[in-house]
């Protein structure tokens, strides 16, 4: 099973250079958080680069897709859901925060960044299908384990 074909690819890598081409563009160079913005920018299209190189021939089985609000139904930016034949990964910004195992394993959440911020909170809920308060119920009773998700 392959998850991501040659037209998705190309779409994706397209989508890079445009990020990487009208960075400028979109965030100007007016201030200090403008100028992060920007670098932040480029350096997610450049992972984005990175990552289709290395996986093209390695690992076909995996799918990026943006989080989707529950709200409005559109992408939310910076939240990605990562579907890979082993499960799901939750990715708020460059941190992977939660991963449900296909098959009944256990959910694991990342010992740093599973309550990292307000924002990586309400998507890790939605994620999760529950609130804080269960999923730190779920951590004390052994239910969800902590790990390192982001370790190089």
């Amino acid at each position: 099973m392959k998850l991501i074909d040659n037209a998705t690819i190309e779409l994706v890598r397209s989508l890079a250079d445009f990020c990487e081409s009208h960075a400028e563009e979109v965030y100007g160079d007016e201030d200090a958080q403008q100028r992060e913005n920007t670098g932040a920018l480029l350096k997610q299209a450049e992972g984005v680069r990175a990552w289709l190189n290395e996986s093209q021939g390695s690992n076909p089985h995996v799918k990026i897709t943006p989080f989707d609000s529950p709200r409005s139904s559109r992408a939310v930016a910076n939240q990605w859901v990562i579907t890979t034949d082993d499960g799901e990964f939750f990715q708020s910004y460059q941190s992977i925060v939660a991963f449900k195992p296909y098959g009944g394993g256990k959910t694991v959440l990342d010992a740093r960044t599973w309550d990292f911020s307000t924002t990586t909170g309400k998507y890790r809920n939605e994620f999760l299908g529950e609130g804080k308060k269960e999923t730190e119920a779920k951590i004390k009773s052994g239910e969800y384990l902590l790990a390192d998700l982001n370790q190089k």
